[in-house]
């Protein structure tokens, strides 16, 4: 079990997650993305990823191009009422449709599956 003692969390969420909030009790772990195999269309061209984005139910949730990093959605937390909400960044979908429709056609676009 690991070490909470220097960690800013709540014995009751400690509790929550069995002692690991990585397994959450199980002893068991996931390999590192970059072990996973790769998959069609993880790695694709711009043209590709702009066509797919414009045809599918839903996009993507995040883009990192350069240094700008686009969200779809940003939590934002309230400490003094202790809860928090999800805001949608407004027109998401058109920014990251001008952001890959600017970009240089040769250039590939990277998909990565995370989770928070």
């Amino acid at each position: 079990m690991r070490d909470w003692s220097n960690a800013n969390v709540t014995q009751e969420w400690i509790d929550e997650c069995h002692g690991c909030n990585g397994c959450m009790g199980t002893g068991k772990s996931r390999t590192w993305p970059t072990q996973w195999a790769q998959r069609d269309g993880d790695v694709v061209p711009v043209p590709v990823a702009l066509a797919k984005m414009l045809t599918a139910e839903y996009g993507p949730h995040t883009i990192v191009a350069g240094e700008a990093v686009l969200l779809r959605e940003t939590f934002l937390w309230d400490e003094e009422t202790q809860k928090g909400e999800f805001l949608e960044t407004p027109d998401f979908d058109a920014r990251v449709t001008q952001i890959l429709t600017a970009a240089d056609p040769t250039w590939r676009v990277v998909v990565v599956d995370y989770h928070c």
